[in-house]
């Protein structure tokens, strides 16, 4: 999202920039430039538009991160009496126990 913000605003400022002073310097009238202003804007939200569907798309087909072996975390519990070590203790993630649905 920050991308297309950003580059929609470049793009905004460097085109927009141009044709607006372009405009201004030939002397057109204030409902000209306004229109052009407007036409700027609505092509420069569609490109945040565009951008940011694109980074949705790109993030919805990637996986969330796990790996295949990542099915079981373990949690060190501190010890409560110091004298005998603790080992960790498994604790499953979310799907299949034992080969059915939780």
């Amino acid at each position: 999202m920050r991308l297309s913000l950003l580059v929609s605003s470049i793009v905004f400022c460097v085109v927009g920039g141009s044709i607006l002073l372009d405009q201004w310097i030939i002397g057109a009238s204030a409902e000209y430039i306004l229109g052009t202003t407007i036409l700027i804007i609505g092509i420069c939200v569609g490109l945040f538009a565009t951008i940011a569907a694109l980074g949705l798309a790109i993030s919805a087909a990637l996986p969330e991160g796990r790996t295949p072996d990542s099915t079981m975390s373990f949690t060190v519990v501190p010890p409560t009496t110091g004298t005998v070590p603790q080992q960790p203790v498994p604790t499953a993630m979310p799907g299949p126990v034992h080969g059915r649905a939780a």
